[in-house]
């Protein structure tokens, strides 16, 4: 029942997506890919859970803008859309399938007449069949909710088979993970390699580059910007019990070409979970609410695509009442930008 819904949306989602398309009047295209691979024991405490070989049906609709937007000739017309992915993750009975259904940009290296060399980016909400369960499933230490994040980074080559048919071969690298709003949360992490065939199903007719529109670029991303954002996370004792936590953002942009930035920047933030952490792992009770303030400073790289800003950060605690899981951390993400003032996080 529960894939059966998630096909009626996925049907849904594509449909519309297909008719913005032809509205569009872009190139678009069908593919199939067939997966093998394996589920990867990132930790040596889960070598028990991979018991065979994962496999899985990728399926996606997409098309190539136009170039009449200043951004699709700054990335080489890439490709757009979205997919469906469906994996078997190694383990039927405790690690289950997983559907994901993921919108993507695929990046143009090489792009020749008649073959071509891309990489895929792709994110969205996954499914999981199989999840932590204290009675039914203990051994499941890898997730801990249904419903996560999915993400894929797959290099692929194409190349051209007939006039609209082209082959298409690659490695993917899948990972699912809920960002630790359900514990466990180690994550689960499948490289797989890829072969199927795309078509293309319309063609443009609009070909003329010299008449590029005006888009939201970079050129004034320079500057200060401040982020502000929460949710609430599990901590280590997997009894379901959950904090809030936010944080407090101050970075400056610095853009080195249309296309990207560096930034740096400071961060202020509340975790409600370090008081339980600090109980299980100290034995010593939290005093105050201000012991539950962290500060960092990190740094980052920006890639802008329209109004979209998509950012990795890396940074370092310099304080904390203690460093539970040491003092790095990370960000993977992105922003929409509404306006040269204001953004989505």
């Amino acid at each position: 029942m529960k894939i059966k819904v998630f096909a009626i949306i996925s049907v849904l989602i594509l449909s519309i997506g297909l008719l913005n398309i032809q509205a569009q009047n872009y190139s678009w295209y069908g593919s199939a890919k067939y997966h093998y691979g394996v589920a990867i024991a990132h930790r040596q405490n889960l070598n028990h859970l991979i018991e065979d070989y994962s496999s899985g049906l990728e399926i996606s609709y997409d098309y190539r803008p136009n170039g009449l937007k200043r951004w699709h000739q700054l990335y080489n017309s890439p490709i757009i859309g979205f997919t469906y992915l469906g994996l078997s993750l190694g383990n039927p009975n405790e690690l289950g399938n997983a559907h994901a259904f993921l919108g993507h940009i695929q990046f143009n290296i090489i792009n020749k007449q008649s073959f071509d060399f891309t990489v895929k980016s792709s994110a969205g909400i996954a499914y999981l069949t199989k999840k932590w369960e204290r009675n039914d499933n203990h051994q499941n230490i890898m997730i801990g909710s249904h419903v996560n994040i999915a993400i894929q980074i797959a290099p692929q080559i194409s190349f051209k088979i007939a006039p609209k048919l082209y082959g298409i071969t690659g490695i993917a690298f899948n990972h699912f993970s809920n960002g630790s709003t359900t514990i466990p949360n180690l994550g689960i992490n499948v490289i797989s390699g890829e072969a199927g065939l795309r078509l293309m199903l319309q063609e443009s007719t609009h070909s003329d580059t010299n008449q590029v529109s005006a888009c939201y670029l970079s050129t004034n991303r320079n500057g200060f910007f401040i982020t502000a954002g929460g949710f609430f996370k599990e901590t280590r004792d997997e009894n379901g019990e959950r904090f809030a936590c936010w944080s407090l953002s101050g970075n400056y942009y610095k853009a080195i070409k249309q296309k990207s930035a560096f930034s740096a920047g400071i961060d202020l933030m509340y975790n409600g979970a370090i008081a339980k952490d600090y109980f299980l792992l100290e034995q010593k009770e939290l005093d105050n609410e201000w012991n539950k303030l962290q500060t960092g400073i990190n740094v980052g790289y920006h890639l802008f695509i329209a109004r979209w800003d998509l950012l990795v950060e890396q940074g370092i605690y310099i304080h904390s009442l203690f460093y539970p899981n040491g003092r790095i951390y990370n960000r993977l993400g992105g922003r929409y930008n509404f306006s040269k003032k204001w953004y989505s996080n």
